[in-house]
């Protein structure tokens, strides 16, 4: 892991207890849902005995201390998302998630207007799909979502298809003085057939960095000025500002509106 959340451990931790999820359906025994059951608080990592899809009926709220490890299963989530609560110290890596809906929700939300911020989060190696028009705007809102000053984030071999919103860093609903808490590391990452917010920012962020060599077909747009932004683009990567023209030719360049405007257009 590299970036912010290079420091994330997940479930693997002393004392942990393992779960292997047999069944595919949405609840009951042997479910993904009662696996993020952890009452007992015990550190945990999920894993798969079987490879197919889960039809969520309702959203999964992804507590404290857990991996999700899909490593070696082929393992679809689809109809709802994840939500981390404000809680830290989450790994969830190789899984699908695809066509969430209908009501404007998230691939995967981390930070919670109630739980607060989330800290010491890593997505790798998740696949955002969306088919037919179930990636639309007026279906679904952002692929992941890092909001209400969550820290300490690493987005890290993530691919994002037909999804028009993919990835959004601070959403307005928190204060400035909240969301400017948010660190943010993404790299090696594609998008193919998507549209806006690749990823889009609100507010001024801490420190959000974007290992730009390694994401492709991509625009980025900076929708605020971004205080010691980490740059490292690679030859022949266009950065692009909200209306699709390009900026400077200088890596590193970005708009500076007024202090604490929001691009709400984005």
């Amino acid at each position: 892991v590299e970036g912010f959340g290079a420091a994330t451990v997940g479930g693997w931790q002393p004392g942990f207890d393992s779960y292997v999820v047999t069944s595919l359906d949405d609840s009951g025994p042997g479910t993904l849902r009662e696996g993020l059951d952890t009452s007992l608080g015990l550190p945990r990592v999920i894993t798969f005995g079987v490879d197919g899809t889960i039809a969520l009926q309702n959203s999964l709220l992804v507590p404290s201390n857990l991996s999700i490890d899909g490593r070696g299963r082929q393992i679809t989530i689809t109809g709802k998302g994840l939500i981390l609560v404000g809680t830290d110290e989450v790994i969830l890596t190789n899984l699908t998630i695809q066509d969430v809906g209908p009501d404007s929700e998230d691939g995967v939300r981390i930070g919670d207007p109630t739980g607060g911020a989330s800290e010491r989060v890593v997505l790798d190696h998740l696949t955002f799909r969306a088919t037919g028009n179930h990636g639309d705007s007026k279906q679904v809102d952002e692929s992941v979502s890092v909001i209400f000053g969550s820290t300490d984030i690493t987005l890290q071999w993530l691919r994002f298809e037909n999804w028009e919103k993919a990835m959004l860093f601070g959403n307005g609903d928190a204060s400035q003085a909240v969301d400017s808490n948010i660190r943010v590391t993404v790299h090696h990452s594609i998008a193919k057939d998507t549209g806006r917010r690749p990823p889009g920012a609100l507010w001024h962020l801490r420190l959000l960095q974007l290992l730009l060599g390694q994401l492709a077909h991509v625009r980025l747009v900076l929708c605020v000025e971004l205080p010691g932004v980490v740059w490292n683009a690679g030859p022949g990567l266009g950065l692009f500002h909200g209306a699709g023209h390009p900026l400077p030719a200088e890596h590193g360049a970005i708009r500076h509106p007024e202090p604490g405007q929001r691009r709400d257009s984005l």
